[in-house]
């Protein structure tokens, strides 16, 4: 067995930030609601540390997200409301 890839937190930490940023909520408030740490919410968006995926189901139980979205990117399962705000700052952001 090789050494297993680690996956890079900058991506899923900005995936955070969008979502989050999209649900219109401050770090403090959208980590509060998962009983979690804003600073330990913070190092998990900021990219410093990868959110482990214990942490990472509380959020999607809490805010209807995926794991799909979380670490990889797919939006196909998040609620159509939530996957077109995140679209569109995306598009907005990249003009």
């Amino acid at each position: 067995m090789g050494k297993q890839e680690e996956m890079d937190a900058g991506p899923v930490g900005r995936r955070l930030r969008l979502t989050r940023e999209a649900m219109r909520l401050g770090q403090r408030e959208f980590a509060a609601r998962v009983n979690m740490a804003p600073n330990t919410y913070n190092q998990y968006e900021q990219g410093a540390r990868l959110i482990p995926p214990g942490r990472a189901t509380q959020l999607c139980d809490q805010y209807q997200l995926s794991l799909d979205w979380i670490y990889r990117g797919d939006p196909g399962n998040l609620p159509y409301k939530l996957a077109a705000a995140i679209k569109a700052m995306t598009e907005l952001s990249s003009k």
